[in-house]
């Protein structure tokens, strides 16, 4: 619980601007009450940035800050090689809370399905 709050607390991976060339994905909807948008700016098939936005709870942005950073200088291929239950064990991720780790392996699989 202590690491989410603490990548809680220090979100730094909001999305800088409105550049066209972002793979910019979106899964979830407001009436289930979570939405989230994964932004990455791909090189060269290198991830040189990712950035999320996120309607929902702090676990799910916490989440999401802890992939973004993750992800950031590594080949595209890691999106493929991605386990959300090493995320799960890492986080000590209380099972009611799943719902945030399937909504952020939607979006790796929708930055998948659209191209990459």
């Amino acid at each position: 619980m202590s690491k989410i709050v603490d990548i809680y607390n220090n979100v730094q991976l909001l999305p800088k601007s409105e550049q066209q060339d972002w793979l910019t994905v979106q899964v979830g909807s407001i009436s289930a009450g979570e939405i989230i948008e994964l932004s990455l700016y791909i090189q060269n098939n290198i991830i040189e940035d990712a950035c999320f936005r996120v309607h929902g709870c702090g676990y799910a942005i916490a989440l999401c800050a802890h992939y973004c950073h993750s992800l950031k200088g590594q080949p595209l291929a890691t999106l493929n090689q991605w386990s959300p239950e090493v995320l799960a064990e890492n986080f000590a991720l209380p099972e009611a809370k799943y719902h945030a780790l399937a909504l952020l392996d939607q979006a790796r699989q929708a930055c998948v399905q659209k191209g990459y």
